[in-house]
């Protein structure tokens, strides 16, 4: 059985000559609905991923901020190190000065220009736990 396009195609090109058989076309618009709704699916995903691991990165506390503080006249130098900014050459020299003085009795005793420099207390206030000759 043909289709009326194929005869009338055969019936213009004559007698003799060889015609392509046309292949009825089948529609994609499922399959391409199928796609698009599977693509929009993982967009959605992608979007709803980003917007949480963003606000789980707002949740977080600041880096500023501990629940513990290291008490300045009884921390070791390991653990003075921790602090961020500190490193092993100023927790040691920290040690060392704090035991030539035979303690410290304010934070600002940091800021000296010997011993941390200018700004020092104020970059460490978050880590240390105030001194009796602090105003806090």
């Amino acid at each position: 059985m043909m289709c009326a396009d194929t005869e009338k195609a055969q019936a213009s090109a004559g007698a003799g000559e060889a015609v392509p058989a046309q292949r009825p076309e089948r529609p994609l618009v499922g399959w391409a609905t199928v796609m698009a709704l599977a693509l929009t699916g993982l967009a959605a995903l992608g979007f709803v991923w980003l917007r949480e691991r963003r606000a789980a990165g707002r949740a977080r506390a600041p880096a500023g901020e501990l629940r513990l503080r290291l008490d300045l006249n009884a921390a070791s130098a390991e653990e003075l190190d921790l602090i961020p900014g500190v490193g092993p050459g100023r927790a040691a020299r920290i040690v060392e000065v704090r035991k030539a003085r035979g303690g410290f009795k304010r934070l600002a005793e940091l800021d000296e220009p010997a011993l941390l420099g200018p700004g020092a207390s104020e970059r460490l206030a978050p880590y240390l736990e105030p001194l009796p000759g602090d105003r806090r």
